[in-house]
């Protein structure tokens, strides 16, 4: 079992991502994003938007389903 973080790969976690949050696409058109991929496949991608320099950021993280 092989983990990794992608983080120069913003089209595909944001594709991956969206439908699972119930966001548009277009939404996040300023957006950064981590992809964690487990043997290949995307399991979670946490979406960085809505920056404010010296205060805040939003954030969303979209995973696989468990059994809960």
């Amino acid at each position: 079992m092989t983990y990794r973080i992608i983080g120069n790969d913003r089209d595909r976690g944001i594709e991956w991502a969206a439908p699972i949050l119930e966001t548009a696409y277009d939404d996040w058109d300023r957006a950064s994003c981590l992809i964690l991929e487990k043997d290949g496949d995307i399991t979670a991608v946490a979406v960085y938007n809505n920056w404010r320099p010296k205060n805040s950021v939003e954030i969303s993280i979209a995973s696989v389903g468990g059994d809960g």
